[in-house]
């Protein structure tokens, strides 16, 4: 999954013709401008691209949150996949599941300790959700800790394990350094063998690098 971030058009065109499995228009934190990436959505979304898209919203606890998933629930489009950032129980699974059209699945992000905690729950929340996603960064800050596989692999296992219990997959977050493609195949390759299925990224370069170590 390729996250397109900001609300740029030449940035969208070029991320559609990197090949990846699914390209999604990013609402949340990495976007200053809401309305031109509400705006950005709903043109991608109208577009003729022929690939799964992708949306992801700000956390439901949130105004910005609120009101991303009215605008999916009143719009002409359809995103196919809807990512939930910052859930922290299965309620706002259900929540989701609820508001948002029949047609849209849903990944939601594993990034906090409360999270963590649920995630058993949160992966049995919906027949709609098709992936819990790590979200190392918010919690690394969550747990106090380092953001280092030392410091996370028990939450990056724990994850694993209850989204292989409820019949869902596990998603990877996006690696940094964003140059360091070697180290991206390692990490890559490392997770698979965890039991991951594939990974975020926000670079356009990654993407031939993960359907390669993901494809089977």
């Amino acid at each position: 999954m390729l996250l397109s971030v900001g609300a740029s058009d030449t940035e969208l065109a070029a991320n559609i013709a990197c090949g990846a499995d699914v390209v999604c228009i990013d609402l949340e934190d990495t976007v200053t401008d809401k309305s031109a990436a509400r705006a950005l959505a709903a043109s991608f979304h109208q577009s003729g691209y022929s690939g799964l898209r992708g949306l992801r919203i700000n956390p439901l606890e949130e105004e910005d949150g609120l009101r991303d998933i009215l605008m999916v629930r009143e719009a002409s489009w359809r995103p196919d996949i809807v990512v939930m950032t910052m859930v922290k129980d299965a309620h706002e699974v259900v929540l989701a599941d609820r508001l948002l059209p029949a047609s849209c699945r849903i990944i939601a992000l594993v990034e906090t300790a409360e999270a963590v905690e649920n995630a058993g729950e949160i992966a049995r929340a919906s027949q709609r959700l098709a992936a819990l996603m790590f979200g190392g960064k918010d919690l690394a800050y969550s747990l106090g800790s380092e953001r280092s596989n030392d410091a996370l692999d028990y939450s990056r296992g724990r994850m694993m394990v209850s989204a292989a219990a409820g019949g869902v997959r596990a998603l990877d977050e996006n690696y940094r350094p964003l140059d360091d493609l070697d180290g991206l195949a390692a990490a890559s390759t490392r997770v698979k063998g965890m039991g991951y299925r594939g990974r975020l990224t926000i670079d356009a370069r990654h993407v031939p690098i993960i359907n390669s170590i993901f494809a089977d």
